[in-house]
């Protein structure tokens, strides 16, 4: 009897089961979401989202709309317009002062993450880029004299 059942069908037969048993199961424990989701009622959220509210120390949400991609963005921009325009003769107080203006209106800077990311990115690429050495207390420095 075993030997007229080959191995292909009986690899058949236990995926066909299995798969169904997935499917009774999910029905079963996930009815609700199932119908819900091909009604429209449920919608599938993209992974990526803008960061829209943000927790204090008292607890209550404040509003921000600061987010990796804009900070992506200006760190980008920084590297191109600024750091390797200016090259390995660039002056350290004319790269202060144009960052300076390319970051004034930046709100980001008010958050730790953000600014220590940045400090970071200007002390690595502005020595490699333009041979000009900044320490962290230099760009705090600025980054607290700019408007707010």
């Amino acid at each position: 009897m075993f030997s007229a059942v080959s191995w292909n069908n009986y690899i058949r037969a236990v995926i066909i089961l299995v798969a169904f048993w997935y499917l009774v199961i999910a029905f079963v424990y996930y009815r609700k979401e199932i119908f819900n989701l091909f009604s429209g009622k449920y919608k599938i959220l993209p992974l990526k989202q803008k960061v829209t509210a943000d927790t204090d120390t008292n607890g209550q949400e404040t509003e921000t709309a600061y987010s990796f991609e804009e900070l992506e963005g200006i760190v980008t921009d920084i590297r191109h317009s600024i750091l390797e325009e200016a090259g390995k003769g660039a002056d350290k107080e004319a790269l202060l002062t144009q960052l300076k203006s390319r970051l004034a209106n930046y709100g980001g800077l008010r958050q730790p993450a953000f600014r220590v990311a940045i400090n970071n990115f200007l002390i690595q690429h502005a020595e490699s880029i333009c041979g000009v050495a900044f320490s962290e207390v230099e760009l705090d420095e600025a980054w607290e004299a700019l408007p707010r």
